[in-house]
């Protein structure tokens, strides 16, 4: 089986009937510049783009996280655009640059390469560090009010873009709330995105906090805000002392508690919270896309390896049918191989092994996009699968799952010390750190990657070095 990962990576496998390989689909014959004039051609829910502008109108089309192949899809869609009636000069391009600015002149830098031929247009670069650049849309039913960037709010047409991965997408957290999730909270105010992140927006309550911690440990913690070093020094110390105190001679393979549990009624309570938790911020991301006036959209979805699958474009609601048809259609064809059947007798047989490749450029190769495909593809099989992991990482590590580095040698009735440092501090990552503990906790994870092989060891999994390792793993697990 030859199985696509990364921007261009493949593995040639022999991958027993029993182990479920879960990927994004096959990428379309049609180029990626034939599929975007196909969609922007022939909107879904609308006649044509004809009567939609006029030639006066300001358009901000708005980036969401990941989107792929910028250079070949935009440029199709601004075509499009100036076709029918809007000047260039009226066109601008909305990017989030994160967080912060880091002394860098938002005027100054344009996200796109040198050669891009989006550079010939309007950019505007938005950081959520800056007040100044944002206006009052509304209030939300919340009582929040509804806050977006400037070029956004000024604009006669937005027009979100977005990507709708159906493997990432399909996770219980996936950070894809509907259509609208690829322009809020993206390019809302600091304290949305906040709302948006903390793990207790997703249903995740704070761990114990009367966790045993040596006391040598707890009597140098000073009453100040704890930097994230304070946090790796402490739990690389908690770490010294069990050892010194003989209680890290178990192997890790013998302290890992969850390998053999099946779902206890507090993880059912926490899928279920999560569950409502996630339907709340959708339902907050729909409101703020309808108050914002969204009328067209479109949603990209990514195919094995660097592919892309389909566009999608037209009005919110055609869109949201659409993506969700083609995602049930891939789910199906993931299903499709652990059903079987006795006569007209059919029954489920969830799988022990669990092989998932995550394709892409430097875009889709995140810690969201890898954690949530693992989470997706972890819902397929048994309580305690493995999981095989064929991705690379363009991040770096953050304060966050440098917390859980720190703490991978900690016996596994501490891990809650490592949780409670993630949720406590709240790092930028550390709902995705937490996530990761999750994952390493219940399953064995083999990484074939571009990290280092300390790195993976230290985040609780087992690094793979070669497709050989990789298919000795598949067959010896």
């Amino acid at each position: 089986m030859q199985i696509l990962y990364g921007k261009n990576k493949s593995v040639s496998l022999d991958v027993p009937s029993t182990c479920l390989v879960v990927s994004n689909p096959v990428g379309s014959e049609q180029s990626i510049e034939q599929l975007a004039q196909e969609a922007v051609a022939h909107p879904l829910g609308l006649p044509g783009l004809a009567n939609c502008f006029t030639a006066d109108d300001a358009v901000a089309i708005a980036l969401g996280e990941g989107v792929v192949h910028p250079d070949e899809i935009l440029p199709v869609l601004i075509d499009q655009l100036l076709l029918n009636g809007i000047k260039k000069e009226n066109i601008t391009l909305v990017v989030f640059g994160g967080k912060t600015q880091d002394d860098v002149i938002s005027g100054e830098f344009n996200p796109f390469s040198s050669d891009s031929p989006l550079r010939k247009y309007n950019v505007h670069v938005h950081y959520t560090d800056q007040p100044q650049a944002y206006t009052i849309v509304s209030a939300m039913d919340s009582g929040e009010p509804l806050v977006f960037v400037r070029p956004i709010v000024e604009a006669d047409v937005v027009i979100p873009v977005g990507v709708a991965d159906p493997v990432a997408s399909a996770s219980p957290w996936s950070s894809r709330l509907g259509v609208f999730s690829s322009v809020y909270p993206r390019f809302s105010m600091k304290e949305a995105h906040e709302r948006f992140e903390h793990p207790s927006a997703f249903g995740l309550d704070a761990p114990d906090q009367s966790q045993d911690v040596p006391d040598e440990v707890r009597d140098n913690i000073s009453n100040k805000r704890r930097t994230a070093q304070d946090e790796i020094d402490d739990l690389e110390e908690m770490a010294r002392i069990q050892w010194e105190e003989g209680e890290l001679t178990r192997s890790r393979e013998e302290r890992r508690t969850f390998n053999d549990r099946t779902d206890s009624e507090d993880d059912i309570s926490n899928r279920e919270k999560s569950v409502m938790a996630r339907k709340k911020l959708a339902e907050e991301a729909q409101q703020a896309g309808w108050e914002l006036g969204v009328v067209l959209l479109m949603e990209i979805i990514p195919g094995a390896g660097d592919g892309v699958a389909n566009i999608v474009f037209g009005t919110p609601d055609c869109v949201e049918k659409e993506v969700e048809r083609i995602h049930s259609a891939c789910v199906k064809e993931f299903d499709k191989n652990v059903v079987s059947g006795i006569g007209k007798l059919k029954f489920s047989r969830k799988p022990k092994q669990i092989l998932c490749a995550v394709g892409g450029d430097e875009r889709r190769q995140t810690w969201l996009n890898v954690i949530e495909s693992l989470e997706a593809s972890a819902e397929k099989g048994t309580d305690n699968c493995t999981l095989f992991l064929c991705a690379d990482i363009s991040q770096p590590v953050g304060s966050g799952f440098k917390v859980v580095m720190a703490g991978s040698d900690l016996l596994a009735g501490t891990i809650s010390a490592v949780a409670s440092t993630l949720y406590r501090e709240n790092f930028p990552d550390s709902f995705l750190a937490l996530r990761w503990l999750r994952l390493v906790d219940r399953h064995r994870i083999f990484w074939l990657s571009n990290l280092d092989c300390e790195t993976i060891e230290k985040l609780g999994a087992v690094p793979l070095e070669s497709i050989d390792q990789l298919q000795r793993a598949i067959k010896q697990e």
